[in-house]
């Protein structure tokens, strides 16, 4: 009985374009070639894998696909930062949510010892409860009294118009609320 020996498969183009792009970002023709020659037995020659880059537009692809990868990580990242955001505005909620139950009981029950010994202490603590507040809101992507004015909306020609020239009308007469 003879034995028969199945040869290895070759690796084709597309299986080649896999494994360079999977180089990552320092990937070569002759980095991929070493590759193969160490993890393939039979592997294709340096000219072949040139050959077909060139054919099949490797280096196209792999800016493609650098973008893609490139693209899917910014978004992870944005993602956790929301995740992580979001896990910061509920642990701040959770801490008005105290701070406010803290201040209705003293204002509810004045009586009881509690931690306002003083209206300055009782002061500081609804100051810090509101600086929290707007804090959460910054968080949240909300306007609070700290809203940054310089990308503001341009007012509506009439209103520019009208603080330009004060003291007119619609029908450009002098108002004679405005005359000194």
């Amino acid at each position: 009985m003879t034995e028969t020996t199945i040869e290895p498969r070759r690796i084709d183009h597309r299986q080649a374009l896999i494994d360079y792009l999977n180089l990552g970002l320092t990937r070569s023709l002759s980095k991929l070639h070493k590759h193969h020659t160490e993890t393939t037995p039979n592997p294709r020659g340096i000219d072949t894998l040139k050959y077909w880059s060139r054919k099949h537009g490797w280096r196209e692809a792999a800016t493609e696909y650098d973008v893609r990868v490139a693209a899917k990580v910014v978004a992870r990242v944005e993602n956790a930062a929301v995740k992580q955001d979001f896990n910061l505005i509920m642990e701040i909620d959770k801490l008005i949510a105290q701070g406010v139950e803290v201040i209705r009981s003293q204002l509810v029950t004045p009586e009881i010892v509690g931690i306002f010994r003083t209206p300055q202490d009782f002061a500081a603590a609804t100051n810090g409860l509101a600086t929290l507040i707007k804090n959460r809101e910054l968080l949240a992507g909300r306007a609070t009294s700290r809203t940054d004015y310089t990308h503001r909306a341009e007012p509506p020609a009439w209103l520019q118009e009208q603080l330009q020239n004060p003291g007119h009308d619609d029908e450009g007469e002098t108002d004679p609320a405005s005359v000194q």
